[in-house]
């Protein structure tokens, strides 16, 4: 009998790849019954590595995961501790959501992935934004200094804190926007 062999490497297979000899006897085709070749590696993870939002808010991290055998489980961690899900926390195979953000939801976590040819571990910030936290002015309720009618003055609108950064200042009086600040 007649022999043939395909050698290939898995990594170039998708997770499912048929294949079917053919063969050709004097003009006539004879052929073998399809043989499928399911590839099987352990997870990969796509997943946004740092994300926000302002408090008070939900925020929501979805993962795409690919996966063969696609029987796995999904463990997230803030500092190695696994989260339990709560009112605020939601945990799934597919997400996780804090339905609203506090200051102390600023930090790193951990998503792993485990399936039985091993496991993938992937690190995200969540950021929770800040501000922007005017400085006040001299009665402590007004951001701008006093002027005198008929005399030069300075306006003065400072930003303190302010996460993510400020990126333009605007000057509105009467609702006419007179002045626009690029800051770098």
């Amino acid at each position: 009998g007649s022999q043939m062999f395909i050698f290939t490497n898995a990594s170039y297979l998708d997770d499912r790849t048929t294949f079917q000899c053919i063969v050709n006897i004097q003009q006539k085709k004879f052929m073998s019954n399809v043989t499928t070749i399911s590839v099987l590696y352990r997870p990969v993870i796509g997943i946004p590595v740092v994300s926000g939002g302002y408090p008070n808010t939900s925020h929501t991290i979805s993962l795409s995961i690919y996966a063969n055998p696609n029987n796995y489980t999904v463990t997230w961690l803030r500092n190695n501790t696994e989260i339990k899900p709560d009112e605020r926390v939601m945990t799934s195979n597919s997400s996780f959501n804090i339905t609203s953000l506090q200051r102390d939801d600023n930090g790193t976590y951990t998503v792993v992935v485990t399936n039985t040819k091993g496991s993938t571990s992937v690190p995200f910030l969540i950021m929770v934004y800040e501000g922007p936290v005017f400085s006040k002015g001299k009665n402590a309720t007004s951001i701008w200094t006093e002027m005198e009618e008929g005399k030069d003055g300075v306006l003065q609108c400072t930003v303190i804190k302010s996460y993510p950064k400020v990126t333009e200042l605007v000057v509105i009086p009467d609702g006419e926007n007179v002045n626009v600040i690029k800051v770098n």
